[in-house]
């Protein structure tokens, strides 16, 4: 047993998190994760990453993510290549979001790969809002 020292709580060693020096760390895991979700640790963690991704090691890193991501979803690169070639010939017309109406940062999200001009048009925060949707959707069906 031991007591956290943030929630004065006395729980089984299972309910900490493991710490190189001393062996535990001394608040629980529902603290530390209370912590982690903190609105203050949120935007301490957006400054962070901001000048990191802007070291050489940071761009390095975010280097091989997109290359790795690349390599692991052919189809994906392929039906967003052929979107911005066809927009770049003019072939092919960047519209406005279909959920608020902006012109800025519009992207074209594919429902299927296979088709690589039949995209719905969403602006950066719409995009990220729709695939937090289908994403949560999709892990609740897994579940099932």
């Amino acid at each position: 047993m031991k007591k956290c020292t943030r929630c004065d709580k006395e729980k089984d060693e299972t309910e900490f998190f493991k710490h190189k020096r001393d062996g535990l760390q001394c608040w629980c895991k529902d603290c530390k994760k209370e912590y982690q979700r903190s609105d203050k640790v949120k935007e301490y963690m957006v400054r962070y990453n901001k000048k990191y991704q802007q070291t050489d090691r940071g761009k390095e890193l975010q280097l091989n993510r997109v290359k790795k991501y690349q390599k692991l979803n052919p189809e994906k690169r392929k039906a967003q290549n052929d979107l911005n070639h066809a927009i770049r010939a003019g072939k092919l017309e960047r519209l406005l979001c279909e959920i608020c109406g902006t012109s800025n940062n519009v992207h074209g999200h594919h429902d299927d790969y296979d088709k690589p001009f039949d995209v719905r048009w969403l602006c950066r925060k719409h995009h990220v809002e729709h695939h937090k949707k289908t994403r949560s959707r999709d892990e609740r069906i897994l579940q099932l």
